[in-house]
């Protein structure tokens, strides 16, 4: 239990929201990044699951004023995961979006049912490969 005195956000005394916000806001600029980079190149950079790791670790350590434990370590890896998802999703749409010209209808980023068909489609998207990155 919780006195009065303690805060219940706390990494050796210092908030970590702004660290848990910073890393999160870092990994879904990656995510974008690394989807665009991907439409664009038509090729799926693996290591971008790395360097999302490493964007997240490093928002979540300089925003939390240095600080280490493992409750960041498993924010920087939500955080992370966060930011795959998010290029993944980007590398979905645009491949909905070539689809659907050929058949001249359109697909959008915000479209619900899109974001629906993502969703219950991660277990394709997600291979084990990807769960291995």
């Amino acid at each position: 239990m919780l006195s009065r005195k303690e805060k219940p956000m706390s990494a050796a005394g210092k908030s970590i929201v702004p660290a848990l916000t910073g890393a999160i806001g870092a990994s879904v600029i990656g995510g974008i990044i690394w989807g665009i980079l991907t439409t664009v190149t038509g090729y799926e950079f693996g290591f971008a699951a790395i360097g999302m790791g490493f964007l997240s670790g490093w928002a979540i350590t300089k925003l939390s004023g240095g600080k280490k434990s493992v409750q960041l370590q498993i924010m920087a890896v939500i955080a992370s995961i966060i930011g795959i998802t998010i290029g993944k999703y980007v590398i979905f749409v645009h491949v909905g979006q070539q689809i659907a010209s050929e058949y001249g209808e359109s697909v959008s980023y915000f479209s619900p049912e899109i974001m629906q068909l993502f969703f219950s489609n991660l277990g394709v998207i997600f291979g084990a490969f990807d769960i291995l990155w």
